[in-house]
C-alpha cells in the first residue's frame, strides 16, 4: 500500500498542473497507542479498518504508516482538500481523533519530491496546535514551527539566533496578514 501510493502519487503529480491541481492529506490517528493500550489491539485493528472506509469517501485513500493514512485528491484545491479532510475528521469523531496536513500541487509552490515532507509538516502542525484539526500548508507556518522548535534548544546561541529568526519572520507573516503584534520586554 505505500508503494502504491508514491506510485500513484507520481503518475497524478505529473498530470497535474495549474488547471487540474493535486491536493494531498496526510492523516494521523491521534493517542493511537492509548488505544491500543486501554481497549488492546484488536480494538486498534478495528478503528483503523473503520478509518480507513470513511476515507475512501473522499478519494483514494492508502495506509501508509501504522496510523497514518493519505488521501490522493486529484483535481481538488486546497480549500476543496481542507473541506474534505475536516469532513473525515468529522465522520470519524465517534471512532477516533484525527489530524490532518494539506497540500496542494503546484498551487503551494513545492517541488513533487517534497509533497509528503511538506504535508507531514503540516500534520506535525495541526497536532501540534491541538489535535483533532487541519492544517494546510503554508510556508510561513512551516517556518515558524521550525524556528519555535529551534529556540527550545540547548544551544544558547542557537536560540538567539532562532528568535532573531522567529521575530523577522513574524513581522513578515504579520505584513502579509495585515494583523499586528508588540514585543514586550
Amino acid at each position: 500500500n505505500h508503494r502504491h501510493f508514491y506510485e500513484q502519487l507520481e503518475r497524478e503529480a505529473l498530470a497535474a498542473d495549474n488547471a487540474h491541481p493535486l491536493s494531498i492529506c496526510l492523516l494521523d490517528v491521534d493517542d493511537f497507542k492509548q488505544i491500543n493500550d486501554l481497549y488492546g489491539h484488536p480494538v486498534g485493528d478495528q478503528a483503523l479498518v473503520k478509518i480507513a472506509d470513511r476515507l475512501r469517501q473522499d478519494g483514494e485513500a492508502f495506509r501508509i504508516g501504522g496510523d497514518e493514512f493519505a488521501l490522493l485528491l486529484p483535481g481538488k484545491t486546497a480549500r476543496e482538500a481542507m473541506e474534505i479532510a475536516e469532513g473525515v475528521i468529522g465522520r470519524v469523531s465517534g471512532t477516533a481523533a484525527l489530524s490532518a496536513g494539506v497540500v496542494t500541487y503546484p498551487d503551494h509552490g513545492v517541488e513533487r519530491s517534497e509533497l509528503v515532507r511538506v504535508a507531514d509538516s503540516a500534520l506535525y502542525l495541526a497536532k501540534e496546535h491541538g489535535k483533532n484539526r487541519v492544517r494546510v500548508y503554508r510556508p510561513d507556518l512551516l517556518e515558524l514551527a521550525e524556528l519555535r522548535r529551534l529556540a527550545e534548544g540547548p544551544d544558547r546561541a542557537a536560540r538567539l539566533r532562532a528568535a532573531a529568526s522567529l521575530a523577522h519572520a513574524v513581522d513578515a507573516r504579520d505584513a502579509y496578514t495585515g494583523s499586528h503584534s508588540y514585543m514586550v520586554g
